[in-house]
Order: structure tokens, then C-alpha cells, then sequence
């Protein structure tokens, strides 16, 4: 969520939300990309992840939007209600009562497996963590693992671009491994 207010609260924030949503669509279209053209059925389950994070992600950032939009205006409105004595005090009181009374009213959101699975994802993604570029990383040290009990000696590089949820701004996983026989290993 990081990315979300660091865009959405920044001085020119129309030109930094058309960045932001131009940015996550792109990142959301190579990401599918990728998905089909993967065979590999872990790595399409990591790259689901990925893009299904990115979704919920950008969905929770509209979200924030729109409240942070509306609620100085209903405090605005209220404020300038009371100041200009058009609206009576107790009508004022009763009306937030029952806008308490609803907010209490509504039912809370269980957390089951799925719905905390969601939101981790959801979290993940807002932090910058790619379930792709962790999953590649397991496998290049999985591989690496093998070729050294079996006796070869090689150099693993993977790089995957993780892009950011903040416009213009990557970040860079790399897994590099020089191994050799007899060497310390992971």
C-alpha cells in the first residue's frame, strides 16, 4: 500500500494516478504475456499470483482514492451546515447516529483461508514481493543444488523484473550463485 499512497498523495496527483494506472496495466500485460507462454504449472501459478496481486492492489488504491476524496467533503458539508445554522444541531446529531448505527450494523468480513490468502497476496504486491521472482530464484537454487551433489560445476544468474506498483521505477531480483565442487554451496 505503500506505492498506492506514494502516488496518490503526491503534489500533481491527476498526472501521478495516470502513471500509476498506465504503469499497472503495463506491468499486468507483461505479466499475462509470460503466463502464456509458461508450460510450467508452478511458475503459471506464480505469475497468477502475481497479476491477481497487482489487481487487488490497484482496486484497494481507487478505493483509498475515492474516500480520501469524499470524506473532507462530508465533513466540509457538515462543518458548513452547522455554521450556517441551516441544518437544526439535533438533526446533525441524529443523522450521524444513524450513520454510526449503519457503519456498527454492517457485517464484518470474515477472515477465512481464501480471504487472508487474498489479502497476503494483495499485501505482497504492495510491498513489491513477486511470488514469480521468488519462485525462479527457488528454482535456480534448486538446480544449482542438483548440479553440485552431482558432481558439475556452473554459474547461475536469473534476473526477473519485478516492475513496481510506482510509476517509472523497477525493481531488480538477481539470484547469482558461483558454484563449484568442494565449495561451501547454499
Amino acid at each position: 500500500m505503500v506505492s498506492c499512497v506514494h502516488h496518490l498523495g503526491s503534489p500533481a496527483p491527476g498526472h501521478c494516478r495516470q502513471n500509476y494506472v498506465y504503469s499497472t496495466v503495463q506491468g499486468v500485460q507483461a505479466l499475462q504475456a509470460k503466463l502464456q507462454a509458461t508450460e510450467d504449472e508452478d511458475e503459471q501459478r506464480a505469475l497468477e499470483e502475481d497479476i491477481t496481486g497487482k489487481i487487488l492492489q490497484f482496486y484497494l488504491c481507487g478505493i483509498y482514492t475515492e474516500v480520501d476524496q469524499l470524506l473532507p467533503k462530508v465533513v466540509d458539508h457538515i462543518r458548513n451546515g452547522l455554521d450556517s445554522k441551516m441544518i437544526p444541531k439535533d438533526r446533525i446529531r441524529s443523522t450521524l447516529r444513524e450513520i454510526t448505527d449503519m457503519i456498527k450494523g454492517t457485517r464484518r468480513m470474515d477472515m477465512d483461508h481464501d480471504t487472508a490468502h487474498l489479502w497476503r497476496i494483495m499485501f505482497d504486491s504492495g510491498a513489491g514481493v513477486s511470488k514469480h521472482v521468488l519462485w525462479l530464484a527457488a528454482r535456480d537454487a534448486e538446480q544449482a543444488m542438483r548440479l553440485r551433489c552431482s558432481g558439475g560445476s556452473s554459474v547461475l544468474s536469473t534476473q526477473a523484473t519485478a516492475p513496481s506498483m510506482s510509476a517509472g521505477v523497477s525493481s531488480t531480483s538477481t539470484v547469482q550463485q558461483a558454484l563449484g565442487p568442494g565449495d561451501g554451496g547454499l
